[in-house]
């Protein structure tokens, strides 16, 4: 928040900025992304697969767009 004021003298509530996150479809606190064991999972199979060393490759594995 602090930011966006300086860079941009743009000053939202905490709560105008937590509504948009919700919009923008955001992980909350209380159900963060850590915790979603299905996505741990996922990782930690391509981490294994060693895509560690090619993140793009993660980012679409994770996203289900196929890279052939």
């Amino acid at each position: 928040m602090q930011w966006m004021k300086e860079q941009h003298n743009f000053a939202p509530s905490k709560r105008a900025f937590q509504t948009q996150f919700k919009r923008w479809d955001f992980p909350s606190k209380q159900n963060p992304a850590h915790r979603n064991v299905d996505l741990v999972t996922r990782v930690k199979e391509l981490w294994e697969q060693n895509y560690s060393q090619r993140v793009g490759q993660m980012l679409r594995s994770l996203a289900g767009t196929s890279t052939n």
